[in-house]
């Protein structure tokens, strides 16, 4: 069975890599996967290390795991349309 998307959310982070800042989109996955969006940069892939232990994903959580190189690159976060993504980031 394909994994799915749970829950389907954004941020930015206010770093200045575009004029409107760095959009970052999240996908927490039915297999436990977190895939995640960088609009700004074009980098796409799937945070290594989370294990949800400590409650809810953060922005702060991924922002750690991006900013350490914890991550993967991912052809199911690229394959997400624009339209899967949420709006308010893009």
């Amino acid at each position: 069975m394909k994994a799915t998307a749970t829950k389907v959310w954004g941020f930015n982070t206010g770093r200045l890599y575009q004029a409107d800042g760095q959009r970052i989109s999240v996908a927490e996955m039915s297999d436990g996967r977190v895939l995640f969006a960088d609009h700004s940069r074009g980098i796409f892939g799937a945070l290594k290390h989370w294990r949800g232990a400590f409650g809810p994903l953060t922005a702060r959580d991924v922002m750690v795991r991006y900013d350490h190189n914890e991550y993967a690159p991912d052809h199911d976060a690229m394959a997400i349309t624009a339209d899967e993504w949420p709006k308010e980031v893009l």
